[in-house]
């Protein structure tokens, strides 16, 4: 009897440990229009404040539970999440789609412009 209680116990601590576990996922993120490499991007795990960045390369490596979804975000792209079900198999490759946004107001100071200290905001240094 003591043995099987044993092997139940053992069996359970090993279920636990690996329902627990965490897996490393290597990917590379690139541009989908032209296949470059994508530098700076943002892989988070959804519901987590776990997160990367990729590197110049578009190279990341982050670590995950069993199942997880990774969000990418990078400005001038739009969002990307996929759900990993089976991490560590695979490089991932993600490729981001471009995000397109028209500007209403832009505004250029050239800096050659007498401003009023009392009447601007901000901070002015002389050089």
């Amino acid at each position: 009897m003591k043995k099987i209680l044993f092997i139940a116990v053992a069996m359970l601590l090993l279920l636990t440990a690996r329902a627990q576990a965490q897996y490393k996922v290597v990917g590379k993120v690139s541009n989908a229009f032209d296949g470059k490499a994508v530098e700076g991007v943002s892989v988070n795990i959804e519901g987590s404040t776990l997160g990367t960045i990729t590197g110049a390369n578009g190279v990341f490596e982050i670590s995950l539970p069993a199942e997880a979804t990774l969000i990418f975000d990078h400005l001038g792209f739009k969002h990307y999440s996929t759900i990993i079900k089976h991490p560590g198999l695979d490089t991932l490759r993600i490729a981001l789609e471009a995000s397109y946004q028209q500007l209403e107001e832009v505004i250029v100071n050239t800096g050659y412009q007498q401003l009023n200290k009392e009447r601007a905001t901000g901070s002015f240094v002389q050089l």
